[in-house]
C-alpha cells in the first residue's frame, strides 16, 4: 500500500511546506486554502522511477508495473473524491502530473483520472489552460507522446538536467544525449507548443 500524500491542492502558487501532527491538521489547512479562492491548480504526484538519481532526495518507487499503477491510481481517485465536497464550483486553472517520472505510466491511466476531474468540476479537460506532465528523455517515444497529446496533455517538462555525458553518468541519469535530441524532435513533430526543460548546474564532481 502506498503511504505518501499523493494529491495536493495549490492555489495561486501558495504551497504549505510545514509538517503537521495529524491528518486533521492537514485537512484543515487544505480546506482553508481551498475556501479562500475560487480558482485551483491541481497537482498529482507519481513517485515512479526505475532508478534513483544521485542528486534526488525524494521518495521513489522503482516498481513500474501495471499492477502498481492500478493500485496507485485507485488511491489517488479515492483521495480526490474525498476532497470533492470542498472543491465543487471551483475553476481549474492548471493540472500538473509530477514525479518521479510519470511518463512511465500509460496514457489510459491519466485519461481515467481526467474523467474523474471532469465529473467533479463539470468541465472538459480540453478547457483547462495548462495540463502538464513531467517526462524523462528515455520515455519519449512517439507512440507514448502521441497518446499523451491525444489525452489532453498540452505542456511537457523534460528532465534533461545536463547535456554533458559524463555529468549524466555521474549523476545516475539513465538517458543519453541523443535521447534528449530525439525527445525534443518528437515533441515538436507531434505538436506540443509548450515544452520546458530542467537543467542542473553546479553538480559536484
Amino acid at each position: 500500500m502506498c503511504r505518501a500524500i499523493i494529491f495536493m491542492i495549490i492555489h495561486l502558487g501558495k504551497v504549505y511546506r510545514r509538517f503537521y501532527k495529524s491528518s486533521s491538521d492537514i485537512l484543515n489547512i487544505i480546506k482553508d486554502s481551498i475556501l479562500q479562492k475560487d480558482e485551483l491548480n491541481l497537482y498529482f504526484h507519481f513517485p515512479f522511477c526505475k532508478n534513483k538519481c544521485a542528486f534526488c532526495n525524494l521518495f521513489t518507487i522503482s516498481d513500474v508495473s501495471d499492477s502498481r499503477f492500478k493500485e496507485y491510481f485507485s488511491i489517488i481517485k479515492k483521495e480526490f473524491l474525498f476532497y470533492e465536497q470542498y472543491i465543487a464550483n471551483k475553476r481549474v486553472n492548471t493540472i500538473y502530473l509530477g514525479g518521479g517520472t510519470p511518463s512511465w505510466i500509460p496514457a489510459e491511466y491519466f485519461i481515467d483520472l481526467f474523467q474523474v476531474i471532469e465529473s467533479a468540476f463539470d468541465i472538459e479537460i480540453s478547457s483547462v489552460e495548462e495540463v502538464s506532465i513531467e517526462l524523462s528523455p528515455e520515455t519519449t517515444e512517439v507512440v507514448r507522446l502521441q497518446s499523451y497529446y491525444d489525452a489532453g496533455i498540452n505542456r511537457v517538462n523534460i528532465g534533461i538536467q545536463s547535456v554533458d555525458g559524463d555529468e549524466l553518468s555521474c549523476s545516475g541519469r539513465s538517458h543519453k544525449n541523443y535521447e534528449t535530441h530525439t525527445a525534443l524532435k518528437n515533441l515538436m513533430d507531434i505538436g506540443f507548443k509548450n515544452v520546458c526543460i530542467d537543467l542542473i548546474y553546479g553538480l559536484e564532481g
